[in-house]
């Protein structure tokens, strides 16, 4: 089992025939899993809860989000 709850979702948002306008569509980039939730029911629980369908969503690590921010920020290749 996962550390923590946190999944980043790719929303699928493709709709032929809508066209929202910019900040209309407020779906969050990373979600809190409620803990009754088992991870093959995940994709599921995302759709039914907001809305919409997605690509797919992946667990989202502080840890690891801080360390390619600061791979980032500090690369010895200059922009």
């Amino acid at each position: 089992m996962q550390e923590h709850r946190i999944v980043e979702v790719k929303w699928d948002t493709s709709d032929e025939n809508w066209n929202p306008l910019p900040g209309e569509v407020d779906l969050p980039e990373l979600v809190t899993v409620p803990v009754n939730v088992k991870e093959e029911d995940i994709s599921d629980w995302l759709s039914d809860r907001w809305g919409y369908c997605h690509f797919g969503w992946r667990w989202w690590s502080a840890d690891k989000e801080s360390r390619t921010m600061a791979a980032n920020a500090y690369s010895s290749d200059p922009m």
